[in-house]
Order: C-alpha cells, then structure tokens, then sequence
C-alpha cells in the first residue's frame, strides 16, 4: 500500500498491507518531517514523484533517480536511522543527472552533509512543533536525531584536502565513508552559515566530466545562482590555498 506525504503528495511509503502498518505511522511522520524541511532549500521538491520502500536486507540505502525510488536500509522503529537515510539519499535524488565521474565523491561528501544539516534541524523542528513523540524513557524524542549524527560523524578519518594524492584516490572510490564523512564535518559549518548553497546542488551534473577538481570547483560557481557563490567560495577554499579568482 503507497501511503502518500501529507505535506508532499507526490512522495509516497510503501507500507505493507497487514497489521503491522501501525508501526509506520511514526515513521512517515519522520519522513514528512525531512521533506518539509528539504522543501524550504530545494523550491522543486515534490515535482519529481518519489516512492520510498523500507527494506533491511539490502546492503545500502540508494536513491534512483530515474525510476523514482529510495531505499532505505532501515526498519520503521529506527526513526533517526531512517531521517538520516532519508535526507542522505533525497540529496542525491535532488541532483536530476548523474554527476560528473571525478566528482562523484563529492557528491557523496555533500549528501553525508545533508543527514548532519537537516537533522540538526529536524531537533529544532519536532521541539518547536512540540512533536509528540517520545523515546524509551520518555523524554522528547527530538535531541535524538542531533545525538545520532553527532555520534556518526565521529567515524571522519581526517586527512589533508591540499594534497593531490588523496583527490585522485576520492575520484577512484567515492565510497571512502570515513573520508565522507571528514568532508562533511568541514562543509557543514559552511552550509550552516550560507544555507542558500543548497540551490547549487542541483548544478553538480552540469558540470562537464572532463575538468579536473580546480576547474569544476570554478564552473560549479560560475553556473550556479548568484545567491550561492559566498558559500561555494568557501567551498573552494577547502581544497585550494590560493583565493579564488575574482
């Protein structure tokens, strides 16, 4: 049974048709949640219709973009495993091409970003809503999704972004989940301070496959909004010591 968004009715849960659909009313609330507040940076959620299926015997959560579907690798009880999927993978669903091959990792950089962004605000979200939704010992559900990606970004394997060698090495395996997640913790003060970059994400498959990180850094900044460019500056910096180039 598809269980349509209340607030976007074009993303819908499947939910099974038994019994224990009760157990993911919770659930698409969190996911509601998620996409609300995705819907507050990205102007064009919901146009693209989105059916996402629960499913713990996958290996990976996976968006695909094409046939309109995420997977999460979760159950429906694990609410902060599921928003941190969920705003993971709806990241990467928010891109409508494939991205360039050198820069899948960090495409894969910024959706990590994503789940330590938009469920920092999903704290702030449920507690001035007043959510009512509560965890094992009572208390406020809420903290919990900033508990989680806080305690997930403890896996970053910091490493020097300056040096060429570890670029080349991203470009050849973009699932260097420790390294993702280094990045992250870098972007998302970033992103905290200058959040109208997220209305440059949807450009990173605009951007041609063949440059190397320099120069697509440059047409990342060049083709997206004008509102985005403080912040993609800052990105840039992360990886160039020189400024760029006015």
């Amino acid at each position: 049974m598809l269980v349509p968004f209340k607030n976007i009715n074009t993303f819908k849960l499947n939910v099974p048709n038994d019994e224990s659909k009760h157990s993911y009313n919770s659930l698409i609330y969190t996911l509601e949640s998620v996409a609300y507040l995705f819907s507050r940076y990205f102007p064009t959620l919901g146009e693209k219709p989105l059916i996402v299926l629960i499913d713990d015997s996958i290996s990976n959560p996976i968006a695909y973009r094409t046939s309109g579907i995420i997977l999460l690798h979760t159950r429906p009880e694990r609410w902060s495993q599921a928003a941190y999927q969920f705003a993971h993978e709806l990241c990467h669903y928010m891109i409508p091409d494939d991205s360039p091959g050198r820069l899948k990792w960090l495409e894969e950089s910024i959706c990590e970003t994503a789940s330590y962004y938009f469920l920092r605000k999903l704290t702030k979200y449920w507690k001035r809503i007043e959510a009512p939704f509560y965890d094992c010992d009572n208390n406020p559900y809420a903290d919990l999704f900033t508990d989680y990606v806080i305690d997930d970004s403890k896996k970053a394997t910091p490493f020097n972004l300056f040096d060429e060698s570890e670029i080349i090495n991203l470009e050849s395996d973009r699932y260097q989940r420790e390294k993702n997640s280094h990045i992250a913790n870098l972007l998302l003060p970033i992103f905290q301070k200058h959040y109208k970059i997220w209305k440059a994400i949807p450009y990173l498959c605009s951007i041609p496959d063949s440059l190397p990180l320099k120069d697509a850094l440059r047409e990342w900044i060049q083709i997206s909004p004008p509102e985005s460019y403080n912040g993609l500056i800052q990105i840039y910096s992360l990886f160039f010591e020189e400024e760029f180039p006015l």
